[in-house]
């Protein structure tokens, strides 16, 4: 779940079109629904990639 999150924050800071969409969808300017501007956002995000440790899957 996590690594997906990341990917998909990954997706926003770096501009792709799905992952903006959705976004935007969801939380954009037009919704309302978020107090923070897009900048704050790609700041938090960027942050929050920067801190991320990907755990490997071990299959026993």
């Amino acid at each position: 779940m996590n690594y997906s999150l990341v990917k998909f924050m990954e997706g926003i800071v770096s501009d792709q079109l799905e992952a903006v969409a959705v976004y935007e969808k969801w939380f954009g300017e037009e919704t309302g629904v978020t107090p923070y501007s897009r900048e704050a956002i790609n700041d938090y995000f960027q942050g929050t990639i920067n801190s991320y440790e990907l755990v490997p899957l071990v299959h026993y």
